[in-house]
């Protein structure tokens, strides 16, 4: 049987979640964790990527442990010797070559931007003095709600061909002092929550019409989008697999 453990991250500590051969990840602290508690090396999966800076509040991991330590012990264990900024939330046996990436139903991720700066957030919060326009940056995610090509919402180098993704939800809300941006999907491209982001960030300062997303949309130009917002913003918040209970 494989292990799948669930766990949460400071993104700030990291350059991302993969494994790269230059950059402290994620994926590269977490195997030398499970290397010591094994005795050997261990191979892991994730189920989603994360861009440099960018924090998690849940990473579904599987790997095939050399020999059985039971659910409970192996979070302790974990736990016991991973660095503050990784924290390991649950355990469980799944079946033989169970790949979470292959079974997820839709992700959440949270973009949070501030107006009022506090060193304490900084890592997890935008600051953007200006006050935003709410209702126009509503106005410019609905049309990105639905099954689209979001070509111009990638980073222009990636070499993925096919950029048809589902938003199933993009919720822009105004919190105290903060806006929180909501979306879920089946799936995303590189840096396209951020540049989405980005782009309603435009509408909301009041320098372009929330009703040109369409355009934009259309285009399939990464262009025609404007820019990126900071990695530091973003949380992967939630990943729903198949068979799991909401």
């Amino acid at each position: 049987m494989r292990v799948m453990i669930d766990i949460s991250y400071d993104g700030s500590q990291f350059e991302g979640f993969a494994s790269q051969p230059h950059g402290r990840t994620v994926a590269d602290n977490l195997g030398e964790v499970l290397n010591r508690i094994y005795k050997q090396k261990v191979n892991l999966y994730g189920s989603s990527r994360t861009d440099s800076k960018v924090s998690a509040k849940t990473q579904y991991i599987v790997f095939d442990p050399p020999f059985e330590i039971k659910p409970d012990n192996i979070v302790r264990a974990i736990n016991a010797i991973a660095p503050k900024s990784i924290y390991c939330k649950s355990a469980q046996l799944v079946a033989d070559r169970y790949m979470p990436r292959h079974n997820v139903e839709y992700k959440t991720y949270k973009y949070t931007i501030t107006s009022e700066y506090a060193p304490i957030y900084r890592h997890i919060e935008y600051y953007v003095r200006q006050q935003l326009d709410v209702e126009k940056m509503q106005i410019g995610a609905n049309y990105l709600i639905g099954t689209h090509d979001f070509g111009s919402f990638c980073s222009a180098n990636t070499d993925i061909e096919d950029k048809v993704r589902t938003i199933t939800k993009l919720s822009v809300e105004a919190v105290n002092n903060r806006v929180v941006i909501t979306v879920s999907g089946d799936g995303f491209l590189y840096n396209m929550v951020r540049i989405i982001v980005g782009t309603l960030i435009e509408f909301g300062l009041g320098k372009a019409d929330p009703h040109s997303m369409n355009q934009i949309l259309e285009a399939k130009d990464r262009s025609k989008a404007y820019a990126t917002a900071p990695a530091h913003g973003l949380m992967l918040e939630y990943i729903q697999l198949e068979g799991q209970n909401d």
